[in-house]
């Protein structure tokens, strides 16, 4: 069989298989620790986590807007492109995608989240046990939340982050990145971790930062009140990705982890 015709039944065939669990009960979580890929992120040695969320109110909030590929991304244009080497890419990304939610040699845990609360109990805070302050990459694929920490190891040869956890999703219902933090000690450069893990103290961050989605910066709002629905009592601030004090968040994050990683 010629080359381009068993990528495009490979292709087919993770096509078909089924990604949303229809049993899945509205705010259960599923967390998946891919051991393998933890072996290669020093970091995450006890397994890289990925975690799935089903929302509740999504068509309620977003009255079925979607967010397209952008067409004017090279890397978008190079993964949803009609191509062999497009093909090949889509295998690949889905490839990574099953490994890291559905390994068969992951360790698997489910529960459900009642509130903002449980919420950062699970994500511990969104601290490393280091120390360092996590951010999220995340896409809501339906009405399920998919999202992983970000890591400039991890899926570095990937097109697209945005893209694996969408499992090449076309269109998405938001995507971007998110991190807990507490803002007032962050932009004051203290680096006492008991002072930045306060929970009561901590602000959900969340940004539209894809570059395969470009999602609309006009439907922050909604994805405000969508977070805010499903994990009532967070603080939470939403930013463009350009906004300059959401800049000025994210250098204060790296310049306060490399301290924590020294």
């Amino acid at each position: 069989m010629p080359l381009f015709k068993r990528r495009d039944e490979r292709e087919r065939k993770i096509n078909m298989t089924p990604e949303v669990y229809v049993d899945m009960p509205v705010n259960q979580y599923i967390v998946n620790k891919n051991h393998s890929t933890g072996l290669f992120v020093s970091e995450l040695i006890d397994g890289y986590p990925t975690y799935r969320v089903r929302l509740s109110h999504v068509d309620d909030i977003f009255e079925g807007k979607k967010q397209h590929w952008d067409e004017s991304y090279p890397n978008a244009r190079l993964l949803f492109g009609d191509g062999i080497d497009s093909k090949a890419s889509r295998v690949l990304v889905r490839t990574h995608h099953a490994a890291l939610y559905n390994g068969i040699t992951n360790t698997v845990e489910t529960g459900h989240i009642t509130d903002g609360d449980s919420l950062k109990t699970l994500l511990h805070n969104g601290v490393h046990k280091s120390g360092a302050i996590i951010i999220f990459t995340f896409v809501i694929v339906d009405d399920i939340l998919y999202f992983a920490p970000t890591g400039d190891e991890f899926l570095k040869d990937m097109v697209s982050k945005h893209a694996v956890h969408s499992n090449c999703a076309e269109e998405v219902t938001y995507s971007g990145d998110f991190f807990f933090v507490d803002i007032e000690k962050l932009i004051g450069h203290e680096t006492n971790s008991e002072n930045v893990n306060e929970s009561e103290r901590l602000t959900l961050v969340i940004s539209n930062s894809s570059g395969t989605y470009k999602p609309d910066k006009e439907l922050l709002p909604k994805v405000r009140e969508l977070f805010q629905m499903n994990f009532p009592g967070l603080n939470i601030e939403v930013f463009d990705h350009s906004d300059p004090l959401f800049q000025k968040y994210k250098t204060a994050i790296r310049e306060f982890n490399l301290l924590k990683n020294s």
